[in-house]
């Protein structure tokens, strides 16, 4: 009886140990922060403002971005803010593992980096170490004409397409 109660002590004891090193690695993996495209460890912010959607994402970690007008990784912390037109309308609030995702290109982007960033597309591709934020405000086809209207604190808070026989007028 003495053997089997130390066998069975054993066998409690690792299951025990197997139960907290699951914990553990599953803790570790979580406040490392991982995410890869639009869904893992990160937070998302939709407003509207007019006819402009401003998705702001916010990550921690390592962060593989798959979106086609921000390819790239950072590893440290990210906010990266994303402003759509009124086609790409969201829904407003936070969103938690899971950002959303519009089909189209955002217009203008403000993206900013404190760790080390690898960017693959123009107009800041190469790699940064440190702190890096860098300011799109105008990503529109070569065909299009638009008017995109600022506040103060160079935020955008009107964004219009102009008709193709009217490219220079300005609302």
């Amino acid at each position: 009886m003495l053997a089997r109660r130390g066998f069975l002590t054993s066998l409690k004891f690792a299951t025990q140990a197997r139960g907290a090193a699951s914990a553990v690695l599953l803790m570790s993996a979580a406040l490392s922060g991982c995410a890869i495209g639009s869904v893992g460890t990160l937070a998302a912010h939709v407003q509207r403002h007019d006819n402009v959607s401003v998705l702001s994402i916010y990550s921690v970690g390592l962060h593989v971005r798959t979106q086609a007008d921000d390819p790239g990784a950072h590893l440290g912390y990210s906010r990266r803010t994303y402003f759509f037109a009124v086609d790409d309308m969201l829904a407003s609030g936070w969103y938690f593992l899971r950002a959303p995702s519009p089909e189209r290109s955002a217009f203008a982007q403000d993206l900013m980096t404190l760790g080390i960033d690898l960017s693959t597309t123009a107009p800041d591709a190469g790699l940064s170490v440190g702190y890096a934020h860098t300011r799109l405000f105008a990503r529109v086809p070569i065909d299009a004409s638009v008017h995109i209207q600022f506040r103060s604190d160079l935020r955008i808070e009107k964004f219009s397409t102009l008709p193709e026989e009217s490219s220079c007028a300005i609302p």
